[in-house]
Formats: structure tokens, C-alpha cells, sequence
């Protein structure tokens, strides 16, 4: 009798072990695909204009800041110059503009910086949410479990990798918009 009820217990506690492995046998296969951001960040087309407009107008602004400069290099020079007997009030007023000028040129640099570093957000932000999109839409197309960013990954086999073909589906969806 009491063989019979460890032989009983024994046999239940081996089913609750085997119907969860048999029940995740049947589960669908788990489907993995590996995404690189920044080689999509780098190298799609799209991505890729986004960043030379960016440039541009970076160009634009750092002439804009180097002429501001010259110009405050000028009065420091003119400072520099001024002879010895100039009148006290002239130097006054060469030093206030002097300072003032260096004063709006350090605050034209921050502002310049602060901007620039606010487009290169926007932009990358602008890339990424375009990503999730299309990446949820190639989820369920390819009926992929999980997708993975390469960064996230310790070690992966190259056939997981999905980056060339999400960098196509970029384009070719950012090249039809006006």
C-alpha cells in the first residue's frame, strides 16, 4: 500500500514534468531577426539625404560663426593696436564692444551647438520611429517571433541578420513620399 502511493505520487509528478515539455514541443519554432541601426543609420539612402541636408546647414551656420568670430578677432586686434595715448574714454568704448561682441559670440556658439545637437535628434528619432514601423510590419509579414537590435546581442549567426533587407524596404517606402 504505501509502495503504491509513492509509485502514484511518482507517476504525477512525472506528468506535470512532461505535458509542459510536450506542449512546448507543438509551440511554433521561435523565428529571430537581427537588425543593425547603424549601418541603416549610415547607409540607407534615405538616411543618408536626411544627414546631407543636416550638413548643409551645418556648413551654412559655421561660416555664419566664423565671420561673427573674425569679426570679434578684429576688435581684439584694433584693442591690441589702439596707441598708448588714445583718449581713456575711446579704449572704454573699444573694450565694452569688444567685450559685448565676445559675450554674443560665446552665446551664438552654444545656440549654434544646442541646434545642431537638436536636428541630430530629431533626425535620428525621425529614422527610428520610421524603423519601428516598417520593422513591425516585416514582423508580421515574415512571421517573425522577435527582433532583435545587433547591439542587444552577444552572439548571433549571420543568416539572422535582416538589416540589408529592412534598409531596402527604408528606401523604397521614404523614396515614394513627396
Amino acid at each position: 500500500m504505501f509502495m503504491k502511493r509513492w509509485l502514484v505520487l511518482f507517476l504525477v509528478c512525472i506528468s506535470w514534468i512532461l505535458v509542459p515539455i510536450a506542449m512546448a514541443a507543438q509551440a511554433a519554432p521561435v523565428r529571430i531577426g537581427i537588425i543593425d541601426t547603424q549601418k541603416i543609420i549610415k547607409d540607407s539612402k534615405a538616411a543618408k539625404d536626411a544627414r546631407a541636408v543636416f550638413q548643409k546647414e551645418q556648413v551654412k551656420r559655421q561660416a555664419a560663426y566664423a565671420a561673427r568670430e573674425k569679426e570679434v578677432v578684429k576688435l581684439q586686434e584694433e584693442l591690441k593696436n589702439l596707441d598708448a595715448t588714445a583718449p581713456a574714454e575711446l579704449r572704454k568704448t573699444k573694450t565694452d564692444k569688444f567685450n559685448l561682441e565676445a559675450k554674443e559670440l560665446k552665446r551664438f556658439k552654444d545656440d549654434l551647438e544646442e541646434e545642431l545637437r537638436r536636428k541630430e535628434i530629431e533626425l535620428t528619432t525621425k529614422v527610428i520611429q520610421d524603423l519601428n514601423r516598417i520593422l513591425a510590419d516585416f514582423r508580421k509579414k515574415e512571421k517573425l517571433t522577435v527582433i532583435i537590435y545587433k547591439s542587444s546581442a552577444a552572439a548571433y549567426d549571420e543568416a539572422l541578420d535582416i538589416t540589408d533587407r529592412i534598409i531596402k524596404i527604408y528606401d523604397s517606402q521614404t523614396g515614394k513620399k513627396p
